[in-house]
Protein backbone atom coordinates (compact mmCIF):
# COMPACT_ATOMS: atom_id res chain seq x y z
CA UNK A 1 0.00 0.00 0.00
CA UNK A 2 3.18 2.26 0.61
CA UNK A 3 4.15 1.94 -2.56
CA UNK A 4 1.27 2.48 -4.33
CA UNK A 5 0.60 5.52 -2.34
CA UNK A 6 3.91 6.66 -3.34
CA UNK A 7 3.20 5.94 -6.42
CA UNK A 8 -0.03 8.19 -6.68
CA UNK A 9 2.15 11.03 -4.98
CA UNK A 10 4.50 10.86 -7.85
CA UNK A 11 1.75 10.74 -10.69
CA UNK A 12 0.06 13.44 -9.12
CA UNK A 13 3.11 15.41 -8.71
CA UNK A 14 4.18 14.71 -12.35
CA UNK A 15 0.72 15.91 -13.77
CA UNK A 16 0.35 18.77 -11.60
CA UNK A 17 4.04 20.40 -12.91
CA UNK A 18 2.75 18.63 -16.48
CA UNK A 19 -0.33 21.02 -16.47
CA UNK A 20 1.86 24.26 -14.79
CA UNK A 21 4.05 23.54 -17.68
CA UNK A 22 1.19 23.55 -20.05
CA UNK A 23 -0.30 26.85 -18.55
CA UNK A 24 2.98 28.36 -18.62
CA UNK A 25 3.80 27.64 -22.26
CA UNK A 26 -0.20 28.88 -23.53
CA UNK A 27 1.00 31.99 -21.08
CA UNK A 28 4.04 32.44 -23.73
CA UNK A 29 2.44 31.81 -26.77
CA UNK A 30 -0.84 34.72 -25.90
CA UNK A 31 1.51 37.32 -25.10
CA UNK A 32 3.89 37.07 -28.26
CA UNK A 33 3.09 40.20 -30.28
CA UNK A 34 1.65 38.38 -33.69
CA UNK A 35 -1.25 37.37 -30.38
CA UNK A 36 -2.01 40.65 -28.71
CA UNK A 37 -4.96 43.13 -29.30
CA UNK A 38 -3.79 46.62 -29.32
CA UNK A 39 -6.23 48.31 -29.44
CA UNK A 40 -10.14 48.93 -30.68
CA UNK A 41 -11.86 50.48 -33.41
CA UNK A 42 -15.60 51.03 -33.97
CA UNK A 43 -16.48 51.73 -36.84
CA UNK A 44 -20.25 53.16 -36.47
CA UNK A 45 -22.17 56.78 -36.97
CA UNK A 46 -24.05 56.94 -33.34
CA UNK A 47 -21.98 58.28 -30.42
CA UNK A 48 -24.26 56.85 -27.88
CA UNK A 49 -23.42 53.49 -29.46
CA UNK A 50 -19.84 53.95 -29.63
CA UNK A 51 -20.02 53.65 -25.65
CA UNK A 52 -22.28 50.73 -25.59
CA UNK A 53 -19.88 49.05 -28.23
CA UNK A 54 -16.80 49.76 -26.18
CA UNK A 55 -18.12 48.37 -23.09
CA UNK A 56 -18.55 44.38 -24.82
CA UNK A 57 -14.56 44.53 -26.12
CA UNK A 58 -11.85 43.77 -23.41
CA UNK A 59 -11.53 46.63 -20.90
CA UNK A 60 -7.68 46.93 -21.44
CA UNK A 61 -5.12 47.28 -24.32
CA UNK A 62 -3.13 45.58 -24.93
CA UNK A 63 -4.67 41.88 -24.54
CA UNK A 64 -4.32 38.36 -26.03
CA UNK A 65 -6.28 37.66 -28.75
CA UNK A 66 -6.77 34.19 -27.14
CA UNK A 67 -8.47 35.23 -24.76
CA UNK A 68 -11.88 36.35 -26.18
CA UNK A 69 -14.23 35.14 -28.95
CA UNK A 70 -14.87 37.60 -32.34
CA UNK A 71 -17.71 35.34 -33.01
CA UNK A 72 -19.55 36.04 -29.69
CA UNK A 73 -18.36 39.65 -29.39
CA UNK A 74 -20.26 40.17 -33.01
CA UNK A 75 -23.22 38.17 -31.76
CA UNK A 76 -23.28 40.47 -28.27
CA UNK A 77 -23.07 43.41 -30.84
CA UNK A 78 -25.80 42.36 -32.79
CA UNK A 79 -28.83 41.63 -30.01
CA UNK A 80 -28.33 45.98 -29.27
CA UNK A 81 -31.78 47.03 -31.04
CA UNK A 82 -29.64 49.55 -32.57
CA UNK A 83 -27.41 47.25 -34.69
CA UNK A 84 -28.74 45.52 -37.92
CA UNK A 85 -25.22 44.00 -38.50
CA UNK A 86 -21.98 43.12 -37.05
CA UNK A 87 -18.30 42.27 -38.30
CA UNK A 88 -15.16 41.86 -36.39
CA UNK A 89 -12.16 41.58 -37.47
CA UNK A 90 -8.14 41.80 -36.15
CA UNK A 91 -6.21 43.92 -38.66
CA UNK A 92 -2.71 44.00 -39.15
CA UNK A 93 -1.11 45.83 -36.26
CA UNK A 94 -3.60 44.19 -33.54
CA UNK A 95 -5.98 46.62 -34.56
CA UNK A 96 -9.40 45.08 -32.81
CA UNK A 97 -12.34 46.91 -35.15
CA UNK A 98 -15.90 46.56 -34.72
CA UNK A 99 -17.85 47.42 -37.62
CA UNK A 100 -21.72 48.17 -37.74
CA UNK A 101 -24.54 48.26 -39.62
CA UNK A 102 -26.95 50.45 -37.79
CA UNK A 103 -30.55 50.59 -37.88
CA UNK A 104 -31.94 54.11 -39.01
CA UNK A 105 -34.79 55.53 -37.55
CA UNK A 106 -37.65 56.21 -40.14
CA UNK A 107 -40.79 57.08 -38.11
CA UNK A 108 -41.72 57.62 -34.32
CA UNK A 109 -43.94 55.15 -33.41
CA UNK A 110 -46.60 56.37 -30.43
CA UNK A 111 -48.35 53.84 -28.43
CA UNK A 112 -49.99 55.62 -25.27
CA UNK A 113 -47.30 57.68 -23.40
CA UNK A 114 -44.66 55.59 -24.22
CA UNK A 115 -42.61 56.72 -27.84
CA UNK A 116 -39.73 54.63 -29.88
CA UNK A 117 -38.00 55.07 -32.76
CA UNK A 118 -38.52 52.26 -35.50
CA UNK A 119 -36.53 51.67 -38.50
CA UNK A 120 -37.93 50.88 -42.18
CA UNK A 121 -38.74 47.26 -41.60
CA UNK A 122 -40.36 48.22 -37.98
CA UNK A 123 -37.56 47.22 -35.67
CA UNK A 124 -37.34 49.45 -32.87
CA UNK A 125 -34.11 51.53 -32.79
CA UNK A 126 -34.52 52.80 -29.29
CA UNK A 127 -36.84 54.67 -26.87
CA UNK A 128 -37.39 58.56 -27.48
CA UNK A 129 -37.97 60.84 -24.69
CA UNK A 130 -39.77 63.16 -26.00
CA UNK A 131 -41.60 64.20 -29.77
CA UNK A 132 -39.69 67.12 -30.05
CA UNK A 133 -36.40 65.63 -29.98
CA UNK A 134 -37.63 63.96 -33.21
CA UNK A 135 -39.55 66.02 -35.37
CA UNK A 136 -37.71 65.49 -38.72
CA UNK A 137 -39.45 61.98 -38.34
CA UNK A 138 -42.96 61.28 -39.11
CA UNK A 139 -45.22 60.05 -35.98
CA UNK A 140 -47.25 56.77 -36.33
CA UNK A 141 -49.77 55.35 -33.70
CA UNK A 142 -52.74 53.42 -33.88
CA UNK A 143 -53.75 49.43 -33.40
CA UNK A 144 -51.12 47.77 -35.45
CA UNK A 145 -49.50 50.74 -36.47
CA UNK A 146 -45.82 49.22 -35.56
CA UNK A 147 -46.50 46.42 -37.57
CA UNK A 148 -47.32 48.33 -40.85
CA UNK A 149 -44.15 50.26 -41.09
CA UNK A 150 -42.87 49.62 -44.42
CA UNK A 151 -46.44 50.59 -45.76
CA UNK A 152 -46.08 53.88 -43.54
CA UNK A 153 -42.65 54.69 -44.97
CA UNK A 154 -43.71 54.09 -48.56
CA UNK A 155 -46.78 56.69 -47.92
CA UNK A 156 -44.43 59.32 -46.46
CA UNK A 157 -42.08 58.88 -49.55
CA UNK A 158 -45.26 59.48 -51.49
CA UNK A 159 -45.57 62.60 -49.48
CA UNK A 160 -42.38 64.09 -49.55
CA UNK A 161 -44.20 67.08 -51.34
CA UNK A 162 -46.21 68.27 -48.88
CA UNK A 163 -43.98 66.46 -46.07
CA UNK A 164 -43.65 70.32 -44.43
CA UNK A 165 -47.38 70.17 -43.72
CA UNK A 166 -47.62 66.35 -42.66
CA UNK A 167 -47.22 65.44 -39.06
CA UNK A 168 -47.55 61.70 -39.37
CA UNK A 169 -50.20 58.74 -40.05
CA UNK A 170 -52.94 57.23 -37.99
CA UNK A 171 -53.68 53.54 -38.31
CA UNK A 172 -57.21 52.99 -38.33
CA UNK A 173 -58.68 49.23 -37.78
CA UNK A 174 -55.35 47.65 -38.23
CA UNK A 175 -56.20 47.81 -42.26
CA UNK A 176 -55.61 51.38 -43.48
CA UNK A 177 -54.08 54.67 -43.01
CA UNK A 178 -54.87 58.56 -42.08
CA UNK A 179 -52.72 61.37 -43.29
CA UNK A 180 -52.76 63.64 -40.31
CA UNK A 181 -51.81 67.30 -41.37
CA UNK A 182 -51.37 70.14 -39.74
CA UNK A 183 -54.33 71.82 -37.73
CA UNK A 184 -55.66 68.30 -37.41
CA UNK A 185 -56.22 68.30 -40.88
CA UNK A 186 -56.81 64.53 -42.15
CA UNK A 187 -56.79 62.44 -45.64
CA UNK A 188 -58.80 58.96 -45.57
CA UNK A 189 -56.41 56.73 -47.44
CA UNK A 190 -57.54 53.47 -48.66
CA UNK A 191 -56.40 50.03 -47.25
CA UNK A 192 -54.93 48.83 -50.73
CA UNK A 193 -52.30 51.30 -52.45
CA UNK A 194 -52.34 54.18 -50.11
CA UNK A 195 -49.10 55.27 -51.85
CA UNK A 196 -51.38 55.40 -55.03
CA UNK A 197 -53.63 57.44 -53.33
CA UNK A 198 -51.04 59.98 -52.03
CA UNK A 199 -50.33 60.76 -55.79
CA UNK A 200 -53.59 61.71 -56.43
CA UNK A 201 -53.88 64.18 -54.03
CA UNK A 202 -50.71 65.69 -55.18
CA UNK A 203 -51.87 65.88 -58.47
CA UNK A 204 -55.09 67.46 -56.61
CA UNK A 205 -52.87 69.89 -54.67
CA UNK A 206 -51.08 71.28 -58.04
CA UNK A 207 -54.45 71.84 -59.98
CA UNK A 208 -57.00 73.06 -57.91
CA UNK A 209 -54.71 73.71 -54.38
CA UNK A 210 -57.33 71.43 -53.01
CA UNK A 211 -54.77 71.57 -49.34
CA UNK A 212 -55.05 75.36 -49.45
CA UNK A 213 -58.52 75.24 -48.51
CA UNK A 214 -60.40 75.53 -45.35
CA UNK A 215 -60.89 72.04 -44.94
CA UNK A 216 -61.16 69.33 -42.53
CA UNK A 217 -60.79 65.88 -44.72
CA UNK A 218 -60.08 64.62 -47.39
CA UNK A 219 -62.14 60.93 -48.36
CA UNK A 220 -59.69 58.94 -50.93
CA UNK A 221 -61.14 55.53 -49.65
CA UNK A 222 -63.32 55.06 -52.69
CA UNK A 223 -61.05 55.09 -55.84
CA UNK A 224 -62.03 57.49 -58.63
CA UNK A 225 -64.11 59.84 -56.61
CA UNK A 226 -62.64 62.27 -54.04
CA UNK A 227 -64.89 63.72 -50.99
CA UNK A 228 -64.01 66.80 -49.18
CA UNK A 229 -65.46 68.34 -46.15
CA UNK A 230 -65.08 71.84 -45.22
CA UNK A 231 -64.71 73.89 -41.99
CA UNK A 232 -68.30 75.19 -41.31
CA UNK A 233 -67.99 79.08 -41.83
CA UNK A 234 -68.69 81.44 -39.17
CA UNK A 235 -72.02 83.09 -38.71
CA UNK A 236 -72.27 86.58 -39.27
CA UNK A 237 -72.25 88.55 -36.13
CA UNK A 238 -75.09 91.32 -35.52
Amino acid sequence: LTAVACALLVATDSHTRLAAHAQAIVKQVAQRPENLVEGLRIVATSARLHADLAALAPQTFPASAMEFDPDELRRRAELMPAVKSANVRIEPGGLLTLEIAERIPAVIWRRGDALALLDETGEIVAVAANRADHMELPLIAGPGAESAVPEAVRIVHAASKIQNSLRGLNRVGERRWDLVLDSGRRVLLPAEEPAAAVRRLLTLEETELLLQRQLLSVDLRERGRTAVRLMARPQDEY
